[in-house]
């Protein structure tokens, strides 16, 4: 006999039985079945029912395993049997233990009394077997339930059904453990279940206990309503027997496919079976011998043999085919790392190395992936989708092995496709979701905006302009936008796809856009305690979209198999476009643009602002829109940098939104409705990225003053906040911060709700020379806002705010207490007019009067002096050949015959009126046609008509013209708020009508502006001693104790206007 050989156990064929291979470089390593010496252990049960188990056969097959599976052995031939086919017998020794020792001190085998060859250890077997003995151990055992028990009970009557095991295991994601007993080829093992799966399926009606001694299950017969049921035989794709508490079942590995090892050899007939003994079990060898072995299939048959052959395993039920075949993930222990391993450790190919069966079951290793990483199997995409996860793993390792042309993939060619793959990752933050599919996100490292597809999705799309949304598309839309909007986002790029461009942006050629697709995940909330989310599963979970069926050769997500997860709960629960029913009609009024409502998928409005909007279907809404307050809105798009597309869901209609009184870098325009192209302004793009970030679809309150003629509503907007905690952001003082807009020179901003802030951010922004104020400059700004020279002299800031600069004036023309008119002293213009007018006198009339129509400038002759001054015709009288003219430099109005009329020159006509329309600041005045109103008017044309110079203060100014009168001179210059002082008195005009009660002021709490109140407190002692008086107006009283505008507005009368 040959001497001591080194090896590892590859199987454990019976309790007396094993096959040890050897150790080779490359290729198969050879075999060795070996039986022990002097030893006879249980006999098994065969397979195909003949016969039955001895006396705990299956209990010393067990001990044997789990001593020396997977472990090195050294191990010698003792002698050879010819008369039953040379079988070998020998002597096996772990380490220093002999294992037939062990086996037979453990009473689960006894030693061989008769025949003419021993082992060389036969007395120490004696020995083990005496003690075996008188412990009662084992097949020694005087307990006749012991013995009863030992014995497996495996009737094989055909009836097992796979889907019914799977729903009595508690279905589809169950974990199980079991033995490994043969391997048909790379994919398919044969498995004994373990007593701890019999707890997950037995009812609650069964008690099962486990001997830990005898490795045994018991189970209280009497209440096992199914028992007959978990006690089957089943000849399936991983099949399987029971011992009271163990099934064997046939596995195949789910979403792999390894090669076939061909048809089975035929079996032995009855004579030569009777004619040539065989063993009780065959080994794992001779399972699935092959005449046509595909190509690699052994190597992966013996890389399954190596890592899973007997031992433990841990398998997922994934589910079960039309075939009635069980599928499942495999989990083997991972590679041991014994001692002495340098000395004929047996290694296969790539991770093929014969392991142990102590590893952690945390640390266990697939082995589906194991077959497919060296190229030993390959991923069937029908079976990857029953997987209920690592699906995506599977797939990367198939792709790294065709690309290092691993096993099976060594003559593999890619095939053409229009994917690539990505790779890149980024934290944004989602500025815009385009559909329910589509999101743009802004990087936060670089500031770019990026637009990408959520993977392996197909959401409902949105309408066009030729067509409506589909179905759920605007539900889908809008969920995500709840969920997004404003929030941080992590974006892991997975691949890119070419899709041919259709539609009206389609070329005359095949063009193609590149879309990009990701995985994206809501960023987790520290503030709102709120965990990582991913986007695509929220979406499908919800019904919103369609998870994509790929080719295999397509990217996919890397949570591909969750999706089909989710859409699986979304179809089970009849969601979004999973339900029968419609969804809610989304009935919207859009009155932002001419016509019927406009249909836009886009992001952004292509249309200029000058076409967006419908001023007269608008102005329907205006009335409602005031009385509703502070609304609930969302914003839809953004047109400019100001102006905003808002949805008001409570009053169901779409408007063209503004903040009141400031005004942003108009945008570059293109030629369309036969105007010319316009340039943009400088900061254009800035001011609409900022407004796209900040308020693009998220809510927001507006509150309606008004609507300009352009159809555009006008008041005060802001943007809420994404984090309860966080406070509303006005977009009005958010772009004077930034920098973005300036305050519109014709609003005053202290009649504003924010005034004074957006006053003191807008000069902060200027003094920091922030964006627009970059190159600031005064003339700079009154070129840019229109301000004529007059507003210069001002002293203005070009946002209807005076600087409260002074100015010598000289009163021209009082209209009343609230209305007078003042010309600039030493101004050069009015100078020059005069010089003009008197060559105008020297000349001589012409022959034939001239026909004046409304609205031309002319020469008119004054009655009082006989002067000739620039005027403005506002009416004829051509029954009685006279004009109605206002003098356009002093203020004041005469009807003068057609005799006293003569046409103007083009250069006089150039020259801006004179004339300043001023009024007190401060104070309140009787109105024309009232009580004292001819006494303020006289008092006032009293202290100011002398002609004689004053100094002005500017408070404020405003452009009080309207759409029927906005050509007329008297509006040309803003309406200026002045106090006026006598230069040598220090006489003020003010305290002079307050003392003598023709005037009042108004009250604090309807003050904002502080300087405002700082005045009209030093003004308060004259109106006091004028009420103590009882001067003019509080001869009778105190006047303002029923003054209607000091009241709140009267409530309508409950049945309507008096008739």
């Amino acid at each position: 006999m040959a001497g001591w050989l080194r090896g590892t156990v590859k199987e454990v064929v019976s309790g007396d039985t094993v096959v040890i291979c050897g150790a080779v470089k490359s290729g198969p390593p050879p075999e060795k079945r070996l039986t022990l010496s002097s030893v006879i252990a249980p006999k098994l049960a065969k397979r195909d029912g003949s016969t039955k188990d001895e006396p705990f056969a299956w209990a010393s097959r067990e001990f044997l395993r789990q001593k020396i599976i997977g472990q090195q052995v050294v191990f010698k031939t003792d002698y050879v049997v010819e008369q039953i086919g040379n079988r070998e017998f020998g002597s096996i020794f772990l380490e220093k233990e002999n294992v037939a020792c062990s086996l037979v001190a453990a009473g689960l085998a006894k030693v061989r009394a008769s025949g003419t060859q021993q082992s060389p250890y036969i007395e120490s077997l004696r020995k083990a077997e005496e003690h075996a003995q008188l412990a009662g151990l084992g097949l020694w055992t005087k307990d006749a339930d012991a013995l009863a028990n030992s014995v497996r009970s495996v009737p094989f009557d055909g009836s097992f059904s796979a889907s019914a095991f799977l729903q009595a295991a508690g279905g589809k994601g169950t974990v199980i453990t079991g033995v490994v007993e043969a391997v048909a080829n790379g994919g398919m093992l044969r498995i004994t279940t373990l007593p701890d799966y019999q707890q997950a399926i037995v009812v609650s009606e069964c008690r099962v206990s486990y001997d830990h001694c005898t490795g045994m299950c018991e189970c209280n017969r009497s209440q096992v309503s199914h028992a007959s049921t978990l006690r089957q035989a089943v000849p399936v794709a991983l099949c399987g027997e029971l011992c009271q508490g163990m099934l064997l079942m046939m596995q195949v590995l789910c979403g792999v496919q390894a090669p076939s090892m061909g048809r089975k050899v035929a079996p032995a007939t009855a004579s030569e079976s009777e004619a040539t003994p065989s063993p009780a079990m065959p080994s794992a060898a001779s399972i699935a011998g092959s005449s046509n072995a595909e190509p690699f299939a052994r190597e992966a048959k013996q890389l399954t043999e190596a890592r899973a052959l007997n031992r433990e395993v841990r398998l997922v039920l994934e589910g079960v085919d039309k075939y009635e075949n069980l599928f499942a993930t495999v989990y083997v222990p991972p590679m041991p790392t014994p001692a002495g391993t340098a000395n004929g450790a047996s290694a296969g190919p790539e991770g093929s190395h014969v392991n142990g069966s102590n590893g952690a079951a945390h640390s266990q290793d697939s082995l589906a992936e194991l077959l497919v990483k060296v190229g030993y199997a390959k991923c069937v995409e029908w079976s990857l989708g029953l997987m209920t996860s690592g699906s995506n793993r599977l797939r990367d390792l198939e792709k790294a092995a065709k690309a290092e042309r691993r096993g099976m993939w060594t003559n593999w060619v890619p095939p053409v496709t229009n994917q690539n793959k990505l790779s890149d990752t980024f934290h944004g933050k989602v500025v815009e979701v385009v559909s329910g599919d589509c999101l743009v996100i802004k990087d936060m490292t670089s500031g770019v905006e990026r637009r990408v597809q959520l993977s392996s999705l197909r959401a409902p799309r949105m309408g066009t302009r030729e067509r409506g949304p589909d179905p759920w598309a605007t539900d889908a839309k809008e969920f995500l936008r709840k969920k997004l909007i404003g929030r941080e986002v992590d974006v892991k790029m997975e691949y890119t796809r070419k899709v041919p461009i259709t539609g009206p942006d389609a070329g005359p050629g095949n063009e193609e856009r590149l879309l990009s697709f990701g995985n994206v995940e809501l960023a987790a909330d520290s503030k709102g305690g709120e965990e990582a989310q991913n986007v695509a599963e929220m979406v499908v979970a919800r019904g919103f979209a369609n998870v994509i069926k790929h080719r295999m050769d397509e990217e996919r997500s890397s949570v591909y198999e969750k999706l089909v997860e989710c859409e699986e709960l979304a179809k089970n629960a009849k969601r979004g476009v999973f339900s029968t029913k419609e969804p809610a009609a989304n009935r919207m009024n859009d009155v932002s643009a001419p016509g019927n409502a406009q249909k836009q998928g886009g992001s952004l409005c292509t249309e200029a602002p000058r076409h967006c909007a419908a001023p007269t279907r608008a102005k329907q809404y205006l009335s409602f829109l005031q009385r509703g307050g502070r609304m609930q809105g969302i914003v839809e798009f953004v047109l400019s940098g100001h102006r905003l597309k808002v949805t008001i869901p409570k009053e169901g209609v779409t408007i063209v939104f503004a903040p009141s009184g400031i005004k942003t870098p108009s945008r570059a325009q293109p030629a369309q409705h036969g105007k010319p192209a316009v340039q943009g302004e400088p900061f254009a793009d800035e001011a609409v990225s900022f407004t796209r970030e900040l308020a693009l679809q998220h809510d927001c309150e507006v509150m309606v003053e008004t609507m300009d003629r352009g159809g555009t509503f006008l008041g005060s907007i802001s943007i809420l906040p994404t984090h309860p905690q966080a406070k509303p952001v006005s977009l009005a003082l958010a772009l004077l911060r930034a920098g973005l807009a300036r305050l519109q020179p014709n609003v005053d901003p202290f009649r504003l709700p924010d005034g004074a802030e957006m006053v003191a951010l807008q000069k902060a922004a200027r003094d920091a020379r922030l964006k627009i104020w970059q190159n600031w400059t005064p003339e700079m700004e009154r070129a840019e806002t229109g301000e004529d020279e007059e507003d210069s002299a001002l002293g203005t800031n070009g946002n209807g705010a005076a600087g409260h600069r002074q100015l010598e004036v000289a009163v021209t023309e009082v209209v009343d207490a609230s209305e007078f008119y003042v010309q600039r002293v030493h101004e050069p213009r009015v100078q020059w007019v005069a010089e003009q007018m008197q060559a105008v006198a020297a000349a001589s009339p012409p022959p034939i009067p001239p026909e004046l129509r409304v609205g031309q400038l002319c020469c008119a002759q004054f009655s009082l002096d006989k002067q000739w001054y620039r005027a403005y015709v506002e009416k004829t009288m051509p029954l009685s050949s006279q004009y109605q003219v206002y003098f356009i430099d002093f203020g004041n109005k005469e009807v003068v015959s057609d005799k006293c009329v003569r046409q103007m020159e083009p250069a006089l006509a150039a020259v801006p009126p004179q004339a300043l329309q001023c009024c007190l600041a401060y104070l309140k005045v009787p109105s024309a046609g009232v009580e004292y109103a001819n006494e303020a008017r006289a008092l006032l044309t009293q202290l100011l008509g002398g002609g004689q110079p004053l100094t002005a203060t500017v408070i404020s100014k405003e452009k009080p013209g309207t759409k029927d009168n906005a050509k007329h001179p008297r509006w040309a210059n803003n309406k200026l708020a002045v106090t006026l002082v006598e230069p040598n008195s220090q006489g003020d005009v003010a305290v002079e009508l307050l003392c003598a009660g023709l005037a009042r002021l108004p009250k604090l709490t309807r003050v904002k502006d502080p300087l405002a109140k700082q005045a009209i407190q030093d003004l308060s002692p004259y109106e006091e001693e004028a009420r103590e008086a009882r001067r003019g107006l509080y001869t009778y009283g105190d006047p303002g104790d029923s003054e209607d505008e000091e009241k709140p507005a009267p409530k309508a009368a409950a049945w309507g206007k008096p008739r």
